[in-house]
């Protein structure tokens, strides 16, 4: 599919996922209560101006990732060889079934669509938001990466030898290497999941884990540079903490009123967890 078409797609899922979040928004007595997120609008420019919300952490971090995907750039051919050079029948299976629809989101957005739907079945509100979240770090990775193809033009590597190769500004959807939509929409999900489930630190090891495997995946098949890569899952990440701040309480609440009557009263009990 090409990025124009993929484009459009996400475009229309965003725009659907709205619509589907404010229907949502008037539910029955005894139902627990979810804040609807906020327009397609409200989030981009959450990202677009993150940046001049970050704390001295916040940038210290980025400076980190900076650093260090700087120097795996001057060691992009290198590193590429030395994946190819491990290839195997079973990685190539893992890659191409598994892998590769789970950062496009031929398996992650029916995945995501899955958990909120039994989040919202199951009256599981953290379940529900955090799915509906993860889905929306998804769409602004997806798009966020798709407009620094557009302006970077990186060759891929089955596209030029040289990892210098950049093109600059265009329309074309030929040398989109840089960076990675794969990884970023992969670790942006995954971040999500990791903030809200922070209690539980296995759901953030497993879906990071996942997320890296992605990336690993798209140097594996030699679709991307491993810069492009290490960039890729930054944009995620950054996206992803950035709505998890602004869309999700920091006690991890969930709010849920429902009555409670038996043959001499009828109560409304209100029960939160923290």
């Amino acid at each position: 599919m090409s990025l124009k078409s993929n484009l459009i797609l996400g475009f229309i899922l965003c725009i659907h996922l709205n619509l589907s979040a404010q229907n949502d928004s008037t539910q029955s007595f005894g139902q627990s209560i979810i804040r609807i997120p906020p327009t397609i609008w409200g989030d981009f420019k959450s990202v677009v101006t993150m940046p001049f919300e970050w704390k001295d952490a916040d940038w210290a971090v980025a400076a980190l990732w900076s650093s260090g995907g700087g120097m795996v750039f001057l060691k992009d051919r290198e590193i590429l060889d030395i994946v190819h050079k491990s290839q195997s029948p079973m990685m190539d299976d893992l890659s191409k079934y598994i892998l590769e629809p789970t950062g496009s989101g031929l398996i992650s957005l029916p995945l995501m669509g899955a958990l909120w739907a039994g989040g919202q079945i199951s009256h599981n509100n953290r379940l529900a938001k955090t799915s509906l979240l993860a889905t929306r770090a998804w769409m602004m990775s997806f798009l966020s990466t798709g407009g620094l193809k557009l302006l970077i033009h990186r060759s891929r590597p089955y596209e030029s030898n040289n990892p210098m190769d950049f093109g600059g500004p265009a329309l074309s959807t030929s040398n989109i290497s840089f960076p990675s939509g794969h990884t970023a929409t992969a670790f942006a999900a995954a971040t999500v999941f990791a903030t809200e489930y922070s209690d539980q630190p296995f759901i953030g090891i497993a879906a990071y884990s996942l997320a890296g495997l992605v990336g690993l995946s798209r140097i594996y098949d030699g679709e991307h540079w491993p810069s492009d890569v290490i960039f890729g899952a930054a944009v995620g990440y950054a996206i992803g903490r950035t709505l998890s701040k602004k869309h999700i309480s920091k006690s991890c609440k969930q709010w849920t009123l429902f009555p409670v009557s038996d043959s001499n009263s009828a109560q409304i009990c209100l029960d939160i967890q923290f």
